[in-house]
């Protein structure tokens, strides 16, 4: 993966959706799939289109949501 383009911020690496493809045998249609780290919500995407039950959170949202505070207020599994 490329590092971050100069404006972006120095933490922003935002993790491929490929990255998912070896997970897809253990990861179950019916459970409700937290990203909580979502950025730009590349896995949130992928992980819709493909019909998972997904949500994304992450601190740059409005509002803003850090996992490390709580938990997002949905059952998750």
């Amino acid at each position: 993966m490329k590092p971050p383009p100069a404006k972006a911020r120095p933490d922003d690496f935002q993790t491929p959706p490929i990255a998912l493809k070896p997970l897809y045998p253990y990861l179950p249609k019916n459970w409700m799939i937290w990203e909580p780290a979502a950025g730009k919500r590349n896995l949130v995407n992928e992980l819709a289109q493909r019909k998972y039950n997904v949500i994304g959170t992450d601190v740059i949202d409005k509002p803003a949501h850090d996992f490390l505070d709580g938990e997002p207020g949905i059952k998750w599994d």
